[in-house]
């Protein structure tokens, strides 16, 4: 079977202001064109779409000699598909955002924006590499792989309530095993979580990051991204709502 090589996967994508302004800058920049790089983090299959998540950032001024962090700053991530994109923005606290410097009108730096690649990006494209993997049987294969310091894979495969088929497929770098007990636990992330978020008019709109567990087949548990209390008056993005699945289709693979 093949799985994705993470390690030399990566999503590109440019914006060049001498071909169009894109939705997606607010500010004036000090270059005509920019090409991005980022790596992969996930890749999930939703209504035979492929979204992926790109691996995060910081918000930042690019080309400049000093001043590089923006301020306020937030954690920044690109969700994106063929044609559609989703950009995610945490900030100190929810709700926080600065004023646009091209339009005063406009909000800059929006937690959630969501749009057509084409309106954001002159050119983008999601490199996925495919190589050879193994599936690993039990825990004892599962310890032997992460002894031996392979590169291991996982598949996480499940249905909505509405029956829409979600496949998820992520590197797994944090684990537990045990070669007494036998057992394993992937602890990883982040990864993507389809979630009941409502109005929205793209399907990528649904996405919320999260960090998943499991150590068996047959259902995984999510720890999933949301606007969370800390006062009466102030929320922050923070993974802290819970969530089960009960029947999942969850696969271990070594890269070999």
């Amino acid at each position: 079977m093949q799985v994705c090589d993470f390690n030399n996967s990566f999503h590109h994508f440019r914006v060049d202001f001498d071909i169009r302004q894109p939705i997606t800058v607010s500010s004036k920049q000090p270059f005509t064109m920019n090409h991005v790089r980022l790596p992969i983090e996930c890749l999930c299959v939703m209504d035979d779409i492929t979204y992926m998540l790109g691996a995060s950032c910081k918000t930042e001024r690019v080309n400049v000699t000093e001043n590089v962090w923006r301020d306020p700053n937030a954690d920044f991530c690109v969700v994106a598909s063929a044609d559609d994109f989703l950009l995610l923005k945490q900030f100190a606290s929810c709700g926080q955002e600065a004023s646009n410097e091209i339009d005063p009108d406009r909000p800059l730096q929006l937690e959630r924006q969501a749009g057509k690649c084409d309106d954001a990006w002159c050119m983008h494209r999601i490199d996925t590499r495919r190589i050879d993997g193994e599936l690993l049987a039990d825990g004892d294969a599962v310890y032997d792989a992460i002894m031996a310091n392979e590169t291991v894979v996982s598949q996480t495969e499940y249905e909505l309530v509405d029956g829409t088929k979600v496949s998820l497929e992520y590197p797994v770098k944090c684990i537990n095993v045990s070669d007494r007990e036998h057992y394993y636990q992937v602890d990883t992330g982040p990864v993507l979580f389809p979630d009941d978020i409502p109005n929205v008019s793209l399907p990528i709109e649904r996405f919320r990051l999260a960090y998943v567990a499991h150590n068996c087949p047959q259902w995984a548990e999510f720890i999933v991204n949301v606007p969370t209390p800390v006062d009466g008056s102030t929320a922050v993005n923070h993974y802290s709502q819970s969530r089960r699945i009960e029947t999942t289709a969850n696969r271990m693979i070594a890269v070999r």
